[in-house]
């Protein structure tokens, strides 16, 4: 599932640590959407300007259907799913590869497809320092969490150094508290759309096709038909039409024109 959770800039960061106090927060939540309210609410005091937890999609019969959480702006998840970016982004690459937390910055510097994601991702104003730390079931599913900083680069490297382990600490409770509520639901919890999923089953709802909504929200068709996908898959549906109807049914989308 994927929730877009918005995100509250701050201008003042100090270098304080990532206090405990934090992290017993997330013993505290009694829903994903406390979870996400709370990274929304933004962590700039701590160093961090954004987060975002990415499940992928299990490839095991009967697995999860994956999970993206972030603080990422919708201009930017537009951009990065129509760019197909997903397929060959080095921090998903990597971090599905690796068991430790990898600095950012050992990935920015690449060329091709990698430095011009980075470099268009600034243009969105997301940071290029970053860090992400795999998490790893013991059925080998793998659960990537990435934290970006606006703190300067030899800064960021500083702190990072300095501060290592309780990034990973809190990596560990927000992933604990995810898989706590997800279980808590009994894994079967009502199907969250992001605002894009809901927009375009709701043209579709009203006979539009792809294209037509793509000019409707200004978007590519391309992206368009990812984000019909992504909604399909997340509904358990077998077709658009299918999705359409499930959402309907759910009350995602409305059958009111007006």
């Amino acid at each position: 599932m994927i929730e877009h959770v918005r995100k509250m800039k701050c201008n003042n960061v100090s270098a304080s640590r990532i206090s405990c106090a934090i992290s017993e927060k997330f013993s505290r939540f009694s829903s994903l959407k406390e979870v996400s309210d709370f990274l929304a609410s933004g962590l700039g005091d701590y160093g961090i300007s954004d987060v975002t937890y990415y499940t992928p999609k299990s490839k095991v019969k009967g697995g999860g259907a994956g999970r993206l959480i972030t603080t990422y702006s919708q201009d930017w998840q537009d951009h990065y799913f129509e760019m197909s970016y997903q397929d060959k982004d080095p921090v998903i690459e990597m971090g599905q590869q690796s068991f430790c937390p990898i600095d950012w910055s050992i990935l920015k510097d690449r060329c091709g497809d990698t430095k011009k994601m980075f470099g268009e991702a600034r243009e969105f104003g997301v940071s290029d320092r970053g860090v992400v730390i795999p998490m790893r079931g013991h059925l080998g599913e793998i659960t990537l969490i990435s934290m970006t900083s606006d703190l300067g680069g030899s800064e960021w490297v500083k702190y990072l150094s300095a501060h290592k382990s309780e990034f990973v600490n809190f990596a560990f409770c927000l992933h604990g508290s995810i898989l706590s509520l997800s279980a808590n639901t009994g894994g079967k919890e009502e199907p969250r759309l992001t605002v894009r999923e809901k927009q375009v089953l709701q043209w579709a709802a009203f006979g539009k096709t792809s294209w037509e909504t793509a000019m409707i929200l200004e978007l590519s068709e391309r992206t368009i038909e990812t984000y019909i996908g992504k909604a399909v898959a997340k509904l358990e549906a077998s077709t658009k039409a299918h999705a359409v109807c499930k959402a309907l049914s759910l009350g995602l989308i409305s059958a009111d024109l007006s």
